[in-house]
């Protein structure tokens, strides 16, 4: 049998719209590091090689006591490069004069005299009603 469309005469006939072409460039895809690297150690000695991540620039090894920070790498020939990093302090600033010191501990040892006075009357005060209650 033949096949043939049917039109209303109110209709319009379908057009398909051109595909547009897209070009697919090749995508980089870049890693990227989600945080610092590295760990608290006690000595630079704890750090092994595979703590230090070939993917990444560095990783930092601060160690426990405050000391020190270590900084290590993979260098172009393959060996793993530390760098080391000291807090510098000035000494002045760390150190309070003597005649400093009873002067700002003053008003908080005569607050901590005032709060035992309180805690010893009010112990006072529970063996006074316990003594009087059982008797």
């Amino acid at each position: 049998m033949y096949e043939y469309q049917r039109y209303n005469q109110y209709s319009y006939p379908q057009y398909q719209q051109p595909q547009q072409i897209q070009q697919q460039f090749p995508q980089q895809i870049i890693p990227q590091q989600a945080g610092l690297c590295g760990r608290m150690v006690n000595s630079v000695e704890e750090v092994t090689a595979n703590d230090v991540p070939m993917n990444a620039p560095f990783a930092i090894f601060p160690k426990a006591d405050g000391s020190e920070v270590y900084i290590k790498s993979w260098s172009a020939n393959g060996l793993i490069q530390t760098v080391t990093y000291k807090p510098q302090l000035d000494g002045k600033q760390n150190e309070l004069p003597k005649e400093d010191t009873a002067t700002l501990f003053a008003p908080i040892m005569e607050r901590l005299d005032q709060i035992e006075a309180k805690i010893t009357q009010s112990q006072r005060t529970t063996r006074a009603k316990k003594e009087s209650d059982s008797e």
